[in-house]
């Protein structure tokens, strides 16, 4: 016996009642396989993982006093969002913390690249910056500078004689005061 026209049209109506799909929400079932109330529930936990998937880790999905399937869910689904909320603030805060040790290797880096290791006083590099911006700003407004040269007689017998680590001394107190004096 073949299915009737009134029966397909039938077959067709209950199993289009049973499943409905839409672009913008995900399978949602109807009918006897949930009720309203149920299938309410399952979408609030299924917009609550999309907004955990869109690193929105605020919200938690309500669990009722029934203590079903639903509720068991929905409490994964919580503990999972407090999880990814505690990883996603540690994660961040660790960017935050590489960034500043960064920055501050960065700043050793440019300081060690313009100054004396030794000493701590400006290097070549840096005097002749200094040294050229300050020529054209005596260019611009007719100004007037002077550059001071330092040189320690007789240093080379100190590093013959006394050896590198007293030499290094000698600079570094030489240095010590000509910054207090400037």
């Amino acid at each position: 016996m073949s299915p009737t026209p009134e029966s397909q049209d039938e077959t067709k109506s209950q199993f289009s009642n049973e499943f409905v799909e839409s672009d913008s929400e995900p399978l949602v079932l109807l009918g006897d396989l949930a009720s309203q109330s149920d299938e309410r529930r399952l979408q609030e936990v299924a917009n609550l993982i999309q907004e955990f998937a869109a690193l929105q880790f605020s919200q938690r999905a309500p669990i009722s006093s029934r203590g079903d399937m639903i509720d068991a869910v929905a409490a994964g689904v919580n503990f999972l969002g407090e999880e990814l909320d505690a990883s996603y603030r540690e994660l961040e805060q660790r960017v935050v913390d590489r960034t500043a040790e960064l920055s501050k290797i960065s700043d050793e880096f440019a300081r060690q690249a313009l100054h004396d290791a030794l000493t701590g006083l400006p290097n070549r590099n840096l005097f002749w910056d200094r040294l050229s911006q300050r020529m054209a700003l005596a260019d611009r407004r007719t100004s007037y500078f002077a550059v001071m040269f330092v040189d320690l007689d007789r240093f080379k017998d100190v590093n013959d004689s006394l050896g590198h680590a007293i030499g290094d001394e000698l600079l570094v107190e030489v240095a010590r005061r000509i910054q207090r004096i400037l």
